[in-house]
């Protein structure tokens, strides 16, 4: 068991009056709600990703999730215990955590680190107070509240052997189970739970079918069950069919008091419903505002809580939903005067439909805005959405998407365009006539839209500002152009699927084809020189090689400037040194994101993670994963940098992360630089930032009598001191003096440090 005490973790952050270099943000889904428990003054509210309290009185929020203590991300299900003021938490990957009183949290890895044929999956959970029980697919893990630790395993299977458990309920001393076999029972006080034989299952002599069952409860003395549709009730002798509706679909189960609600959709309609059975057997069927309820009750004061899987939690007719993105989906990120966008669509391994309709997720001024088909009407069939262009003023952008076209965003005037094969020159793809697969788009310097059509005999297509097109002859129809990146000699690099690269520039006129150039990068020596063929992203680094991340690594073309010309310009490799062996960089790892920082650092995603390395590419800076940092997930698929501010996005399977950097765009002039903290304090021993600097200054520290305490060069825009001295020793209190000035020696910029010791 691991333990961990979120309070002195949210107290020590707001300590602080802004974000800290080196720490983590984790912008999560709070929409989608799968769990709602009531908790006295407040209510626990799960989502797919993770979880937050809301306190009834004040309508504060306090956020749990891996940056703030939580073991995991991906969350099941949760389960409330009034008595122990405890809530359990069950992950998709089966880790366990138990959170007590709100401010502390026990980790119980086991199920999750226990190594099994077949799925350990956790399907739900019955808080009961001394033991908590988990159902799982090996059987009912029953974990000591005391001891914070798994004491017994049930295997309740005939003969001894593994059923999945997907539901328990306790009550009146017995323990009933819903599984693939049936309902189960047993008395609590029997001898050994854990020998089969104490385990009585249910069959048609007691009114009930032997077949799965997937839910079961206990309220008001009765426990209550569910197969398919149906809901029975036992009397304590058999059962009873207590309701049926074959358009209603049961969604969840919840017991309230002495009141058993069950949560229904009604597949023809979409609308929603709530089954209300009272301690006297009454059946109300409730009608709700929402169209997939997953939790309901009226608590003690009155007010009515609904947990719904897409629109989240309302208190009696009010959402109370936390601002954050719609899902957690997250394909493609840009960053561009502080302003976030990130795709939540995709594609498949071989770029085909995966009919994702996350939409778009905008942070601007620390708030999100979601745009999708529910809130934009003209998104309403926009699905897929691979690929983002956003403007230098962070305002407008163009949202490529695999089915669907093009569509112009623009923040500004709050409207959007929609361009397809019925209102412009972009073309139906060869084989689905329908689509207008749009897959690939970039903003180049005169603004106008590059535009990769796939499966089209123009497969590059440009808008100007305009608002005339033009069609460029240089794919074929079993073409499909994955991403556009355009360097600062205005050349367009194009991720080809399966993963070659073409390299095109326009020359003069962009209407005029006689002056232009294009070559296709692969292997062959003269041609590219790649490795490796399997090209999945590629940047620009501040120097103007090209960065081209491969299934094996790292790939540059140090002369990408000569491309084009008739030598051409071939990829090389760094060897590096690791563990006492050379080998090439990333030569082990799928590159599958790659960003350049202010300081032309680069940051690097893999299926393993996330890197920072030097600007050479030699030297690793930090790596990070989700073991040693609250990375939602390994797999990474975009990265973009804030550099106004350093902050570094990365796009997961699991989630939206951000880290903050010490890297941020330096001025071609220094007017003021600024510190922070400052003054520093003798209790602070964190980084100190210098801000506002040219890019890559030269700064040098001295105290009051001009002795030079430090010296260096900033990442950037930013220098980052820690305060001591270069034998490592903290510098005496006082006023310490910042100079800095660029490499020759002017846009000189002065600063004060005042540190008390």
């Amino acid at each position: 068991m691991q333990f961990f005490s979120l309070l002195t973790l949210v107290l020590a952050s707001l300590t602080l009056a802004a974000q800290p270099l080196g720490t983590w943000k984790l912008y999560f889904p709070y929409k989608d709600a799968t769990g709602l428990e009531d908790a006295g003054d407040m209510v626990y509210v799960s989502s797919t990703q993770s979880l937050y309290s809301f306190e009834k009185n004040t309508g504060v929020f306090t956020f749990f999730d891996k940056q703030t203590a939580l073991s995991d991300v991906g969350i099941k299900c949760i389960d409330y215990n009034s008595t122990t003021k405890t809530l359990a938490v069950a992950y998709n990957n089966s880790n366990i955590d138990l959170i007590a009183d709100a401010t502390e949290v026990y980790n119980i890895p086991d199920l999750k680190n226990k190594i099994i044929a077949g799925t350990k999956n956790i399907n739900g959970i019955c808080n009961a107070g001394a033991k908590i029980y988990f159902a799982t697919d090996v059987g009912i893990l029953a974990v000591s509240q005391s001891k914070r630790e798994i004491s017994e395993v049930y295997v309740i299977g005939k003969l001894g052997g593994n059923v999945a458990v997907y539901s328990v309920a306790v009550g009146n001393n017995k323990i009933f189970a819903a599984t693939e076999q049936g309902i189960k029972s047993a008395p609590l006080n029997t001898a050994n739970l854990q020998d089969f034989n104490s385990w009585k299952t249910y069959s048609t002599q007691d009114s009930l079918p032997e077949k799965k069952f997937s839910l079961t409860g206990f309220a008001a003395n009765k426990f209550y069950a569910v197969c398919n549709d149906t809901v029975f009730g036992f009397n304590g002798n058999y059962w009873n069919k207590l309701f049926f509706d074959t358009a209603l679909q049961v969604l969840n189960v919840q017991s309230y008091g002495n009141n058993f609600f069950v949560m229904l959709h009604n597949t023809q309609t979409g609308e929603g419903k709530v089954l209300k059975i009272d301690d006297s057997g009454n059946q109300n069927l409730l009608n709700v505002s929402v169209g997939s309820p997953i939790q309901y009750f009226i608590d003690n004061d009155g007010t009515t809580w609904l947990a719904d899987m897409y629109n989240g939690v309302y208190k009696n007719s009010e959402l109370i939903n936390p601002n954050s993105p719609t899902s957690f989906n997250s394909f493609n990120i840009d960053v561009k005067n502080n302003v976030t966008w990130v795709s939540g669509g995709g594609a498949d391994a071989s770029w085909g439909y995966t009919y994702n309709y996350s939409g778009m997720y905008i942070l601007k001024n620390d708030t999100w805005k979601n745009l999708n088909g529910f809130s934009s009407p003209a998104l309403v069939n926009f699905p897929d959405i691979v690929n983002i262009a956003v403007a230098n003023d962070g305002e407008k952008a163009y949202l490529a998407s695999n089915r669907e076209g093009v569509a112009e965003v623009d923040l500004n005037s709050n409207t959007i365009q929609q361009y397809n094969k019925n209102n412009s020159p972009l073309l139906g793809a060869a084989g689905d006539p329908v689509a207008t697969r749009v897959t690939a788009v970039a903003l180049d310097r005169d603004n106008n839209l590059w535009a990769g059509n796939a499966f089209t005999n123009f497969g590059l297509i440009v808008k100007k500002p305009s608002g005339d097109w033009v069609k460029l002859p240089y794919f074929t129809v079993n073409q499909l152009i994955k991403k556009i990146v355009i360097t600062s000699n205005n050349y367009k690099w194009m991720l080809m699927r399966p993963g070659s690269i073409a390299v095109y520039y326009e020359g003069n006129i962009l209407e005029n084809t006689s002056d232009d150039a294009f070559r296709i990068l692969g292997t062959g020596k003269g041609y590219g020189g790649l490795n490796n063929g399997n090209v999945n992203c590629l940047v620009e680094d501040k120097d103007g090689a090209v960065w081209v991340g491969t299934d094996e690594g790292i790939e540059i073309f140090y002369c990408a400037g000569s491309v084009l010309s008739q030598n051409g310009c071939d990829a090389q490799r760094i060897v590096v040194e690791r563990d006492g062996y050379n080998g090439y960089l990333f030569g082990t790892e799928i590159v599958r994101a790659l960003a350049v920082d202010a300081a032309n650092r680069k940051w690097v995603g893999t299926s393993n993670g996330v890197w920072l390395i030097s600007a050479d590419g030699k030297k690793e800076l930090l790596k990070f994963n989700t073991d040693n940092s609250p990375l939602p997930s390994n797999y990474i698929t975009d990265i973009a940098i804030n550099h106004k501010t350093g902050e570094v996005f990365f796009t997961t399977e699991q989630g939206i992360a951000s880290y903050l950097g010490d890297a941020i765009q330096g001025g071609e002039t220094c007017d003021k630089a600024v510190v922070f903290p400052n003054p520093v304090r003798a209790s602070y021993d964190g980084p100190i930032a210098i801000k506002g600097l040219v890019d890559d200054a030269y700064v040098k520290i001295t105290d009051a009598t001009g002795l030079v305490a430090y010296q260096g060069k900033a990442n950037g825009g930013q220098m980052i001191w820690n305060g001591k001295t270069y034998n490592g020793n903290r510098v005496a209190s006082g006023v310490y003096t910042v100079y800095s000035a660029n490499e020759i020696g002017k846009e000189k910029c002065v600063a004060k440090i005042v540190l008390i010791n």
